[in-house]
């Protein structure tokens, strides 16, 4: 079901009837939350069954077994602590005694907890590698030119008729990435006691199944969007209005910028050479960069959208990445929720383990002390860090390009933080005032350069194709061959799109400048005069209409639909 379809239109026409009917039918107090919760559930469900019936199944696998493992461990944190206040009341113990059983007694529920957990990461984890790589490994294997396991494994099942095992019978549930780690940060919340476990399998579910998100994300956590979920939302026009606003905001930049340059995107590099000049392929990534934002930004902002016309917000997944000043900072402003998840469930606990406090502590014995110093705080960060980025890159799948764009990203965050004295001293030299505006808008175009250079390995699949368009870029740019091989694209009124698309960034940059200086956009939208209104809305209109006319038929799916 796609986000543009009638099919779509209807099913939250629907919902949104049914959902606020019923909260004024149990409006009466004794009924608290108005029930409404239970419209939702059902109406993911349907919603999940109509993009394949064949999701349920595996959505339904995490919920139970996260569900199950959450609230087993949730109740041994709440048994440990009644046996340490029954120890603590115990009379017939010394203090020495008290504190000893309270750390036999903390261990041993630390000890089932973590048997608990890791056998639930175990089964998720591993069927959201089989789903994703599973092909991939199949086909690294097969390339190798010798009879391998896997090999093996194929033909046997396919033999016997049963193919979930085939390579070539692998379909990835839609939005198994996000509700997978969704899940997975509640049931580590639960294994550190951050909060009482849900005790209704049907308000879990929701959660994990909450429709929305489960076409582009974000990864939600439970104790932010949870308890939104059980509440009870009263109809306001308000929310109506301003999720609108948000889904035809996320629409334009989807099909009216997104849509129009992909297809150029794909023929200038169908047929990547060494005579490919350098200048059509900067024209190109940058073409890409847009692509990428204004896909998958749009994609978030039409379920943020539909998630706000039910009274409900999710978590904030895009914050202006293009006017970031650091690769740090532009990865705490794009996919906001993947980096916060990594950074709670990955980063951290790696940095804090043993070996990385003994690096700590091996770094402060350097005679140097302000290196020591600097070191012992930074080394293990840059290699938590490196682990991080190259996870995020696995994420994205497990091909070679993925995982050099990963590894990319984390080694340039991780020698800007291990260079940041050299750096400052080099500042201090030039006397530059970092808080002057031409530095940060050179800051902001030196990191625009750094994410671009990145995307290079995430666009194109091969990367020695990557490296060559790399070494074009530098050595081979011919500016004056732009032009007739801009025309080589051949692509179906080509200039229009790119007219299209170049209005339509001019309005991003626009909204995008105002969401920067703190101005809500849909605010000030809603105050202006209504002759004004009329015509933009018209003008947007038009031009989403001319973008569906132009649009392949490739065109209409989301980057991220399959992650």
């Amino acid at each position: 079901m796609e986000l543009y379809s009638l099919e779509f239109a209807i099913f939250m026409a629907v919902l949104l009837a049914v959902y606020y009917g019923v909260e004024k039918i149990f409006y009466q107090s004794k009924y608290n939350e108005g029930y409404q919760w239970i419209v939702l559930t059902v109406a993911n469900m349907i919603f999940y069954g109509l993009c394949g019936l064949t999701n349920l199944i595996y959505i339904f696998i995490t919920s139970v077994t996260t569900f199950a493992a959450g609230l087993y461990m949730s109740k041994r944190t709440e048994r440990n602590a009644l046996d340490k206040k029954a120890l603590k009341n115990d009379e017939t113990k010394s203090k020495d005694e008290i504190k000893e059983a309270k750390a036999k007694l903390k261990a041993k529920y630390m000890f089932d907890k973590r048997v608990a957990l890791v056998i639930v990461l175990l089964i998720n984890v591993g069927i959201l590698a089989y789903l994703k790589y599973w092909s991939t490994i199949y086909e690294f294997f097969n390339g190798l030119g010798a009879k391998s396991v896997v090999e093996t494994i194929e033909e046997s099942v396919t033999e016997t008729g049963n193919t979930i095992f085939s390579a070539s019978s692998v379909v990835i549930p839609l939005g198994i990435s996000f509700y997978t780690f969704q899940s997975i940060s509640y049931l580590i919340d639960m294994y550190n006691g951050k909060y009482k476990a849900e005790n209704n399998f049907f308000k879990y579910l929701n959660f994990v199944s909450f429709f929305p998100q489960l076409l582009q994300g974000p990864i939600n956590r439970y104790d932010q969007l949870g308890n939104q979920l059980k509440e009870r939302h009263k109809f306001d026009l308000d929310n109506i209005h301003r999720g609108m606003l948000r889904m035809a905001y996320g629409f334009f930049k989807k099909y009216a910028i997104a849509d129009m340059v992909s297809p150029i995107i794909i023929a200038a590099f169908r047929n990547i050479d060494s005579k490919t000049p350098g200048c059509i392929i900067v024209f190109t990534i940058l073409l890409y960069s847009i692509e990428q934002y204004c896909d998958f930004s749009g994609g978030i902002d039409m379920v943020m959208g539909a998630s706000k016309m039910l009274g409900i917000d999710m978590m904030e997944n895009f914050r202006q990445p293009y006017f970031s000043k650091s690769l740090g900072e532009f990865w705490r402003r794009w996919h906001i929720s993947l980096g916060a998840w990594m950074r709670d469930y990955i980063f951290y606990p790696v940095a804090l383990t043993k070996p990385m406090q003994s690096l700590s502590k091996a770094c402060k014995k350097i005679n140097n002390k302000a290196l020591a110093i600097h070191l012992s705080r930074t080394l293990p960060a840059c290699l938590a860090n490196l682990l991080v980025f190259f996870i995020v890159g696995l994420w994205h799948g497990a091909n070679a390009h993925f995982l050099i764009w990963g590894i990319y990203n984390g080694l340039v965050i991780a020698l800007s933080d291990l260079f940041s004295p050299v750096f400052d001293k080099m500042v201090a030299i030039l006397h530059i005032n970092r808080e002057n505006k031409y530095y940060k808008a050179f800051a902001i175009v030196r990191t625009f350069i750094v994410v671009n250079i990145g995307w290079y390995f995430d666009v194109l699949v091969n990367p020695k194709y990557s490296f060559l368009c790399l070494r074009n870029t530098f050595t081979y740019f011919h500016p004056e061959r732009f032009l007739r091989r801009l025309k080589d694209c051949a692509v179906y009124q080509q200039n229009l799109c790119l007219n299209l698309a170049f209005f339509g960034c001019i309005v991003v940059l626009i909204i995008s400048i105002l969401k920067e200086r703190g101005i809500d956009p849909n605010e000030k939208l809603m105050k202006s005069p209504i002759p004004f209104r009329i015509v933009l809305y018209s003008t947007l209109i038009i031009m989403m209409l001319v973008s569906f006319g132009l649009s392949s038929a490739s065109s209409g799916s989301f980057m991220y639909a399959n992650y």
